[in-house]
């Protein structure tokens, strides 16, 4: 079951009172940090100190000396009145970023990279400033760095008891049996029958092949995928701590493409850490979309988005509602009975006023592929709805409480009511698997 926030009313009038309190926290997401409303009479002021919440790295994660680190963060009770965000290493700022909330956002995001320097811990914090002078609280997290010798020796003396004793799918020792490339000598031959499996290469040996490092947090392995995407079918997993061939990168940034076994397969981009040098990848679309089967929580009346085909004739309207980047999941993974907040940012990327509509925001039990009880929010595009170009950002605060140490995602559907007219359907939805930890529960 889905709590989207603590109450103390009773469980008669609760639904009428979250519907009425995400019309209301929606409309204040809709506002910068001084932006008339739709009245245009009244003004909603952001007030007190910025919050940074980084998103990544993860905290303990564990990267090679040498290779980039991305350092993302969102800076919610923004405004347009940041005058600057500072990302730090050790305490030394290593990057300052002026003006990035240009837009007046209530909620934005950044990236910085660091190239990991000098075995041992090294703290990364982040502070956004108000033109004023005043910052949000202290945000950091504390990684571990290491060199490549020593990775190396860890792979070498782990590799007797990686390779499972049959071939297929990869277990938790998976993805450390070493490659065509290695030149230790197996301890037993491989059987010919037995296809290879995603090797972790220890970097000393292919230093100019990029690498997917399956973040060591993902304690239960993560899915290699044989499209971009959560629709597509699983081909097996990589065990925490293996490494696979980066091959490409998707359109949208957020799956890569990896060596797997004798073929070919897609990891989610935030349940992995590149290393190397991906500069040189051009994005890619990947395979093509797998239609999913008829959808049964769609009323009869209503057109599948799937079912809408690419170059259909446009409404006259020419609207376009689409994702700015990618929805963003504070703290992901989350923790079961713990309060998570989602942020989305949609922009009307068409040449006329959109009209209103709704924004569904729900967590989904990977298992089934339903959306448990109780389990989404309903969040309201302005009223008026969007001009041409115009952003709107709103935020889902959420508390999973059940199904914990199995995977989950949270589902994102712009205009989910089929309310406004687009000339696009299809770029409606987006999605953010996760391992919904045990915590306390």
């Amino acid at each position: 079951m889905i709590h989207r926030a603590s109450s103390s009313m009773t469980s008669h009038p609760l639904q009428k009172f979250w519907r009425v309190s995400l019309v209301t926290l929606a409309l204040f997401a809709a506002a910068g940090c001084t932006l008339p409303t739709s009245g245009g009479e009244e003004e909603i002021t952001l007030s007190g100190a910025p919050i940074v919440r980084i998103a990544g790295p993860q905290a303990n994660a564990t990267f090679l000396d040498g290779v980039e680190v991305f350092i993302q963060a969102s800076v919610s009770n923004a405004g347009a009145d940041i005058s600057r965000v500072e990302v730090a290493v050790d305490n030394v700022v290593i990057s300052t970023l002026a003006t990035p909330n240009q837009a007046g956002s209530p909620t934005f995001s950044i990236t910085q990279t660091w190239t990991a320097e000098g075995a041992g811990p090294h703290i990364i914090g982040v502070t956004a400033f108000r033109a004023d002078g005043s910052s949000s609280a202290p945000q950091s997290v504390t990684i571990n760095v290491i060199d490549a010798s020593s990775r190396a020796t860890e792979t070498a003396a782990a590799q007797p008891t990686a390779r499972p004793s049959s071939g297929g799918n990869n277990t938790a020792g998976g993805g450390n049996s070493g490659n065509s490339g290695s030149t230790a000598a197996p301890t037993t031959p491989p059987e010919p029958t037995t296809p290879p499996e995603p090797t972790e290469v220890p970097p000393s040996a292919t230093p100019d092949v990029p690498q997917a490092l399956v973040n060591p947090n993902a304690s239960a392995g993560i899915n290699v995928r044989s499209g971009p995407g959560t629709n597509f079918s699983s081909l097996g997993t990589l065990a925490s701590g293996a490494t696979a061939e980066l091959l490409g990168i998707n359109i949208s940034r957020d799956w890569y493409k990896i060596r797997y076994g004798a073929g070919e397969g897609w990891v989610f981009a935030q349940l992995i850490t590149p290393q190397g040098d991906i500069s040189g990848f051009a994005p890619e679309a990947g395979p093509a979309t797998p239609v999913p089967p008829p959808p049964t929580a769609v009323p009869a009346t209503a057109v599948p988005l799937a079912t809408v085909p690419v170059g259909t004739i446009a409404p006259a309207s020419s609207v376009n509602l689409v994702f700015v980047g990618q929805i963003t999941m504070a703290p992901n993974p989350a923790t079961c009975n713990v309060g998570f907040t989602v942020t989305i940012t949609v922009q009307n990327v068409g040449t006329s006023q959109s009209g209103t509509g709704t924004i569904l925001a729900e967590d989904v039990r990977r298992s089934t592929g339903i959306a448990g009880p109780s389990s989404g929010g309903s969040l309201l595009l302005p009223p008026g709805g969007l001009a041409s170009g115009q952003t709107h950002t709103v935020t889902w605060m959420a508390t999973v409480t059940n199904d914990y140490n199995e995977d989950h995602f949270i589902r994102v559907k712009i205009d989910s009511g089929g309310q406004v007219p687009e000339t696009n359907e299809t770029d409606n939805e987006q999605q953010i698997p996760y391992l919904l930890a045990q915590g306390n529960c």
